[in-house]
């Protein structure tokens, strides 16, 4: 009986040791675990640290580079500015100069007619005189016409200047839109791409998936900046766009995002290529642009549609409230020298 209890007390402590080891190992697992999870909890900290920091970091060279293109633009536009006052100033002196002289004239002229009334004496020669002072008459009168157009002409153009200048200075970044892809986007993006190469005929359908999961949402937190606005815009091709996207033509590199150009002096200068466009309705417009860049709508003949949304800086280069659209249009195209650049036609 001895030998049976001595063996039931054996096997309770064997257990009991077997349940104290269990426990230890327990208490050991879950100490390992308590501290993977602080690991991981300092990890995710760090990564989040890491990431605000990259974040300030990305936001800072959005800010640079924004300030570099505003710097570049802005010297060009002071440098245009005082030319075109220089111009004023110079036709100003020419007007007061011929309205000098239209005033002598024409005072002359009155003598002569009163001198020709007082007197019948050389009167040939005074009626000859006097033709002769209406003949000059008429030359100062249409020099005067053609100044007054140039100063109103140079003075619409120095008003669309310092109306962008305006825009400027209101705001250092006035670049609208500057699309990035996260890597997530790039990678659906390509995904995209590769569908529609196995499957053609479903090309507009992946596109539209595009527009709806990356362009229409970045779009829409434009809001108020671009919905229903009335103007002028600019699309500026961007140096470190992805030059995969673009098609290269005889004079646009996909490694460049500058052009050589000669000026009606005759000298070679080197300009950002650029897209102008107008727009009742930016918002709508710009809706457009992406769709037809990506495939959603026909592209049409345009260079432009060669190219891919986050390949271009989108901006607003004047508000188009009280200008003529048309006139503006074409004088920002020449400013930009855009025709050499997407706004010439494929």
């Amino acid at each position: 009986m001895y030998y049976i209890l001595g063996i039931i007390i054996g096997a309770l402590l064997v257990a009991s040791i077997i349940a104290i080891v269990a426990s230890i190992e327990l208490i050991k697992e879950r100490k390992d675990h308590n501290r993977d999870l602080k690991r991981w909890n300092n990890d995710f900290l760090a990564y989040g640290q890491e990431l605000k920091q990259l974040t300030i970091e990305l936001d800072e060279a959005k800010a640079q580079l924004h300030k570099e293109d505003i710097s570049e633009d802005r010297d060009v536009l002071n440098a245009q500015k005082q030319l075109i006052i220089e111009d004023i100033s110079k036709n100003r002196s020419e007007l007061d100069k011929v309205n000098g002289q239209l005033k002598d004239v024409q005072d002359q002229l009155a003598s002569s007619n009163s001198a020709l009334a007082s007197s019948q004496e050389s009167r040939l020669q005074t009626e000859s005189i006097i033709h002769g002072l209406q003949e000059q008459i008429v030359v100062l009168e249409r020099q005067r016409s053609d100044l007054e157009g140039k100063i109103n002409l140079l003075e619409t153009q120095l008003k669309r200047l310092s109306s962008w200048q305006k825009v400027i200075e209101k705001d250092e970044d006035h670049v609208i839109w500057l699309p990035i892809l996260s890597e997530k986007e790039s990678k659906l993006i390509s995904l995209l791409g590769e569908l529609q190469l196995l499957y053609p005929d479903l090309k507009t359908d992946f596109a539209t998936i595009e527009w709806k999961k990356i362009w229409m949402p970045q779009l829409q937190k434009l809001g108020s900046v671009i919905d229903g606005k009335r103007g002028i815009y600019r699309l500026i091709l961007r140096e470190n766009r992805n030059s995969s996207h673009a098609v290269e033509h005889n004079d646009i590199s996909d490694f460049s995002n500058r052009i050589d150009i000669v000026d009606a002096d005759g000298n070679v200068k080197s300009v950002p290529i650029c897209y102008i466009g107008q727009a009742v309705d930016i918002k709508d417009r710009w809706y457009q642009h992406v769709k037809k860049m990506i495939g959603v709508m026909p592209k049409g003949n345009e260079r432009v549609y060669d190219y891919r949304p986050e390949d271009f800086k989108w901006c607003i280069i004047e508000d188009g409230k009280d200008v003529d659209l048309n006139e503006s249009e074409k004088y920002w195209i020449q400013y930009y020298c855009a025709k050499e650049g997407l706004n010439k036609k494929l």
